[in-house]
């Protein structure tokens, strides 16, 4: 299953776009990522959008609806969790998963705008 992403962060940037092979490497790459997270690492924009595809994959998978994944995504990372920036520069995703199914989310990772 091939997954593509369009990553939008401010208006005035250009839009990335990732595309990822749905198999074992794949899989190796989520399970690496989540290593680090766990080890309390902080995670780039590569590997936030590699994790939230597969939560999206994987929901979609089961059969839940688009409210519930998107709903379900926006809880999956914190922004203590990221590098710096990568909040900002996720602020809206478009997730096409297969032939038929595209599901967008906004502001995945909740930050706070506000300077100390």
């Amino acid at each position: 299953m091939i997954i593509d992403i369009v990553v939008q962060g401010d208006l005035d940037t250009v839009p990335a776009q990732y595309t990822f092979q749905y198999d074992d490497v794949f899989a190796t790459s989520v399970s690496n990522t989540k290593r680090l997270l766990s080890n309390g690492y902080r995670i780039n924009i590569n590997q936030t959008v590699l994790l939230l595809a597969d939560m999206v994959v994987n929901l979609a998978r089961d059969g839940h609806n688009r409210e519930y994944i998107q709903q379900r995504v926006g809880s999956l990372i914190r922004p203590e969790q990221v590098m710096i920036g990568v909040p900002e520069m996720t602020r809206h995703l478009e997730f096409k998963v297969g032939t038929n199914c595209t599901i967008t989310i906004c502001r995945p990772i909740l930050y706070n705008n506000k300077k100390s």
